[in-house]
C-alpha cells in the first residue's frame, strides 16, 4: 500500500504581500460609540466581530482616532448594528495603518 501525500494539492502563497487581498469577505457596518470630553463620538467601523461565546467583541481601529484614545481612557465603548438602509448613507474611507483593539464588553 503507497501512503498518498495529504499535501500534494497544497500550493504555496507569497507572503510577500498581504494575504487578504485575495480574499473577499461581508463584514457588518457598525456603530462604535464612545465617551468623548462633555459629549459622546459615534465611529463607524466594518471590520468587527464578537469573540467566542463571552462577552468580547473586537473591532479595528488605528491608534490615530480618536475612538481609539476613548476607550483607552474610559475602558468602554457600546456597538450599534446599523440596518441596511442607513449604511448605504455612511461614507467611511480608511487609509491608515491599523491596530486591532480586542476589549472585554462589560464594566471594568
Amino acid at each position: 500500500m503507497q501512503d498518498k501525500d495529504p499535501f500534494k494539492d497544497f500550493i504555496s502563497l507569497d507572503v510577500k504581500e498581504s494575504i487578504w487581498e485575495h480574499f473577499y469577505t461581508v463584514a457588518p457596518l457598525v456603530v462604535i460609540g464612545t465617551k468623548e470630553n462633555q459629549g459622546f463620538d459615534l465611529a463607524p467601523k466594518h471590520m468587527a466581530t464578537p469573540l467566542g461565546f463571552s462577552d468580547f467583541f473586537g473591532f479595528v481601529c488605528t491608534p490615530r482616532h480618536n475612538t481609539y484614545h476613548n476607550i483607552k481612557k474610559n475602558q468602554r465603548f457600546s456597538v450599534s448594528f446599523v440596518k441596511p438602509e442607513i449604511s448605504t448613507n455612511i461614507v467611511y474611507a480608511l487609509n491608515e495603518p491599523l491596530s486591532l483593539l480586542f476589549l472585554y464588553c462589560s464594566e471594568m
